[in-house]
């Protein structure tokens, strides 16, 4: 089996994403050419986890489902559910990027008709602008060790953390760094690219949290659960894996 993509798509999105939107665009034209498939003015594929698992056995189902909601969060693609039966939850996916419609040679004329035309590209008379995927990290480095003190190392390693998120993600953690810094024993302060690996921003900071007395066994059940709840696979599994220990090591409960 040979697996490829597009340079400029892997440039712009990531290589996952380039692969399996080449996938998703093979299929698309596929059904476009056998008029199948065609639901709310789109032209849609399909697969399951497993299916997707076994056709990328490369990726891990986590890997997988984080590429997948990423393309949806960056609007390249959108999903829906169109299966015959009720209980089938696997899941539609369709291209609504234009740039990457364009690439692939999808055009169409009328949609409500389902009137798809896949042609060479009209060449575009503006050039495609390589996003600068560095803007912003360094306000973000410099406000992290202000704020939490830590040595400045592994930049570039936090760089390439940085360019991985999503613009959305970029902005939470930004703008929380001093919430996280509140909520955690100074001592245990991560690093920058640690706490961008982890997605520590996207933690819950709040009340709910400062009601219990911090580092207590029932504020590390309140932290777990809140981990539960806004994370997935193995990060969700390593961040309660973490909690747990520290739980442990500070008040001799096991939880």
């Amino acid at each position: 089996m040979t697996h490829s993509f597009n340079i400029e798509v892997a440039e712009k999105y990531g290589m996952r994403e380039a692969v399996i939107i080449h996938n998703f665009a093979f299929w698309i034209k596929k059904n476009i050419a056998n008029k199948k498939n065609f639901h709310d003015n789109n032209y849609w594929t399909y697969n399951s986890t497993s299916a997707f698992k076994e056709l990328f056995p490369y990726l891990s189902e986590s890997q997988i489902y984080r590429t997948l909601k990423n393309l949806e969060d960056l609007g390249v693609i959108k999903t829906g559910n169109y299966n015959k039966m009720k209980f089938d939850q696997t899941k539609w996916y369709c291209i609504i990027d234009k740039w990457i419609l364009q690439i692939y040679g999808i055009h169409f004329t009328n949609l409500q008709n389902g009137d798809y035309k896949i042609e060479r590209p009209i060449p575009d008379n503006k050039p495609y602008i390589k996003p600068n995927k560095e803007k912003g990290f360094s306000e973000f480095w410099n406000k992290y060790h202000k704020i939490t003190g830590k040595k400045k190392t592994d930049k570039e390693s936090a760089l390439k953390k940085w360019k991985r998120l999503s613009s959305k993600e970029k902005k939470l953690a930004l703008k929380n760094i001093e919430s996280y810094y509140k909520s955690i024993n100074p001592n245990y302060c991560k690093k920058a690219r640690t706490y961008l690996n982890d997605k520590n921003f996207n933690d819950e900071f709040g009340p709910k949290n400062k009601e219990l007395k911090p580092y207590s066994v029932d504020w590390y059940k309140k932290t777990i659960e809140q981990v539960k709840k806004l994370n997935k696979g193995e990060e969700m599994s390593r961040k309660v894996e973490y909690y747990k220990k520290e739980c442990l090591k500070r008040n001799g409960i096991k939880i």
